[in-house]
């Protein structure tokens, strides 16, 4: 129980506003800030102190504070937040009834369930929850506790807030937790001494109050508190810099903007710069009779291809179609010289069942031929081997049993230039 030479909260409380006024009286663009104690929001919640100061680019910055003393111990000591723990218990609750069921169902049992069982299951396990409730409760995990005055001091918005307390108001211990949470959640503390005299302990983060213009729209006399900070030209042109919690959150929005960009940058050349070499990846790809897998049975099919005509010999193709992107596999069916020829022969495969059946201008594409013709192709495109080779195998089979000559068909990798 505190004793009566203990420092009071109204003493903590003009300490504090008085130190704030100055604070940020250097960081006004006028001059001008309003400071004063129990100022009230639109939800009737009561702020212990509230500081507004004139911005260089019109705005209005906003600074709430909650004074503590010795008296109100409770709200300075962590206690269980037994919000939090209902949740947390909800959700653990869900996940062991679904544990639960997923191992009796995958253990045989469902044989035995029908719809009524399931849910006499899972009301039973929901009766888990007050048990687990008293368990996370005895356990008391760190982030199932709170101080009552953080908690307190989120329901006055603004650009900066602070907790002011007395040097006598905590222990030592329990003056090191709050300063730790303090830090942790980015709240300024403010230390004030029995003479009068206050520290700052840590600062707060700036908060843009975004879409907002000004935090003072919560409150009940925001708009007389504006017109009397804003009143006044502005003639501290260095405030443009702002208080030191609204510079570091400034450079820190600008570090991951520039940082943002830089990787995009970095990434965009990155894939220029690998442009040149994917033709040679490309290549070593395209060379199955290095590799040793399934595919090595197809350089038997490679060899009964009849030599093609020099590319110089035959008429060239402006038009590329760019149906095929990026790297594919196709099965190559028939090579020809003539588009016409090329044309004739899907219509064939067409009809005989090979509905997505088309041709492709080799002179186009990436591949391993290096030649001029129309390639012929009876299904579409995909991008494994394993796919690939399925579908050379069915067109052999398919092939065969409509009487079509299928017997110089083979595994081509290509990719649109």
């Amino acid at each position: 129980m505190a004793s009566a030479n203990t420092l009071s909260e109204k003493f903590i409380q003009d300490k504090a506003i008085k130190y704030l006024a100055k604070y940020y009286k250097r960081s006004s663009a006028n001059g001008k800030v309003f400071a004063q104690a129990e100022v009230r929001t639109l939800e009737k919640k009561r702020a212990d102190g509230l500081i507004a100061w004139r911005q260089l680019s019109g705005g209005v910055g906003v600074a709430s504070m909650e004074a503590k003393s010795a008296k109100t111990l409770s709200a300075l000591v962590k206690q269980i937040d037994e919000g939090k723990i209902k949740k947390d218990s909800t959700w653990l609750t869900v996940v062991l009834v679904f544990m639960a069921a997923y191992i009796l169902w995958d253990r045989g049992l469902r044989a035995y369930f029908d719809p009524f069982w399931v849910l006499v299951l899972y009301g039973a396990l929901f009766l888990l929850l007050p048990y687990i409730q008293r368990m996370l409760q005895g356990i008391r995990l760190p982030f199932h506790q709170r101080f009552a005055v953080l908690a307190q001091l989120q329901q006055y918005p603004s650009n900066e807030p602070w907790v002011a307390i007395g040097t006598d108001s905590v222990n030592s211990k329990q003056y090191d937790l709050l300063k730790r949470a303090c830090r942790k959640k980015r709240l300024g503390l403010l230390l004030v001494q029995k003479n009068g005299r206050v520290s700052m302990e840590t600062r707060p983060r700036y908060s843009f109050a975004f879409p907002k213009k000004d935090f003072l729209v919560y409150y009940e006399k925001g708009s007389d508190i504006r017109k009397g900070v804003k009143k006044g030209g502005n003639w501290k042109i260095w405030t443009i810099l702002g208080t030191s919690s609204q510079l570091r959150s400034s450079v820190s929005h600008f570090g991951l903007a520039l940082a943002g960009f830089l990787a995009i940058y970095a990434a965009i050349n990155f894939d220029l710069s690998t442009t040149e070499p994917r033709e040679e990846k490309k290549e070593e790809i395209s060379q199955p009779a290095t590799k040793k897998d399934a595919f090595d049975f197809l350089d038997t099919l490679r060899d009964q291809i009849k030599p093609q005509p020099d590319r110089n010999e035959l008429a060239s193709k402006i038009d590329c179609n760019e149906s095929i992107l990026g790297p594919k596999y196709i099965i190559q069916d028939r090579l020809f010289d003539e588009e016409k020829r090329a044309v004739e022969r899907v219509a064939t495969l067409k009809a005989a069942g090979f509905e997505d059946s088309n041709y492709l201008w080799l002179p186009c594409y990436e591949n391993e031929l290096r030649i001029a013709s129309f390639c012929v192709y009876p299904y579409f495109p995909r991008t494994s081997q394993e796919n690939a080779l399925d579908q050379l195998r069915s067109y052999l089979e398919i092939g065969k049993e409509k009487g079509l000559s299928v017997e110089k068909p083979r595994i081509l990798l290509v990719e649109l230039k």
